[in-house]
């Protein structure tokens, strides 16, 4: 590979200039998430239209307009229960329709018991439809990871005597070539993989994160004219029992 001399300055200032507008696109954000009304839990560009952000609160998913902060558009959301750092903006090409690109709000919710601790990660979809917001997936449970304490007395038992272990599902998402009502369907795809201190069936929790996911199943999510049906086992309707 060469490198010609001469597009140095042009591709030094292009770094520059691109530089510049990420951190005043992080400034505003950061402004945002302080201002005095309580601010966002999370703020980010639309990957569409970089004069707007989308910013979640407590309570809603709103379009703010950059310049003046004013918000375009919003929509309700509950986040009473979750983590708030743990809030983030999805903006992978969720591109659904050529004219129609998704956004995602991934969000925690922790359960614990004596012997188990869940730590389940949701996502949320939305499309700017019109001037309006509209949630297309709601719920859609993406990351679970549950520790056990091993112990078949309640975990009482001296540390030594148990067997802790860890089970963790991830499900990655993609679009696949069918459609329905115009709009691509959702293609999940789950993985598990557990480690047992202990056991010689499973492997030690200290190399786990060096384990690749065993492919478990794909599920296929498919719009009806006003949203993608979760089905049950992969929303949360099990996890708000805890």
């Amino acid at each position: 590979m060469t490198w010609d001399f001469a597009l140095r300055p042009a591709v030094c200032s292009c770094l520059i200039a691109l530089t510049s507008l990420l951190c005043r696109a992080e400034t505003r954000c950061v402004d945002m998430q302080m201002a005095p009304d309580g601010g966002a839990l999370a703020c980010k560009p639309m990957p569409t239209d970089g004069s707007r952000y989308i910013v979640v609160t407590g309570s809603s998913v709103k379009i703010v307009d950059a310049e003046s902060r004013r918000t375009l558009m919003e929509t309700e959301i509950d986040l009473d229960s979750a983590w708030g750092p743990s809030i983030l903006i999805d903006t992978a090409p969720y591109k659904l329709t050529p004219a129609a690109r998704a956004f995602g709000i991934r969000y925690n919710y922790a359960h614990h018991d004596r012997d188990v601790s869940e730590s389940d990660q949701l996502l949320n979809l939305y499309i700017v439809d019109g001037d309006h917001i509209k949630e297309i997936v709601k719920g859609l449970v993406a990351n679970v990871v549950i520790l056990n304490s091993g112990c078949d007395d309640g975990g009482t038992e001296p540390a030594k005597k148990c067997h802790p272990g860890r089970d963790e599902i991830n499900r990655t998402i993609q679009l696949g070539p069918g459609r329905h009502k115009g709009f691509a369907d959702i293609h999940v795809r789950e993985g598990e993989r557990q480690c047992e201190d202990g056991s010689r069936e499973k492997v030690p929790c200290a190399v786990l994160s060096k384990q690749k996911f065993t492919h478990k199943e794909d599920v296929v999510l498919s719009y009806d004219g006003e949203k993608y049906a979760v089905p049950e086992g992969l929303d949360n309707g099990v996890l708000l029992q805890w």
